[in-house]
């Protein structure tokens, strides 16, 4: 974890980026498959339809972070701050694993 600190992009890079894989694997293969479909309707400009399928997914799985996470930053890049931190607040709330990646 060292790495993802250092001052050198070369190293800090690929270490954030095993951070990731690390994160967005929690759900194996299905978690990877349920995060890329949410993806979709977001790069079709559809925020609605993503958010509408990542509550679907944190929903059928309360215990995927990385689907919470999602649904938080979504509401967070659309300016809907006060969502974002009552996402954030259910997932800590409820014992959910948190993360403070990008943000260190």
């Amino acid at each position: 974890m060292v790495n993802l600190r250092d001052s050198d992009e070369s190293i800090r890079l690929p270490a954030t980026a095993q951070l990731w894989r690390i994160w967005f694997q929690q759900k194996g293969v299905w978690g990877i498959e349920q995060l890329r479909r949410a993806q979709f309707p977001l790069d079709a400009s559809d925020p609605e339809a993503a958010e509408a399928l990542l509550s679907e997914i944190a929903a059928e799985t309360p215990d995927f972070a990385a689907a919470w996470n999602r649904r938080a930053v979504l509401y967070f890049t659309r300016g809907y701050y006060p969502k974002s931190r009552e996402t954030a607040s259910m997932r800590s709330n409820s014992h959910r694993f948190t993360s403070e990646c990008g943000t260190a």
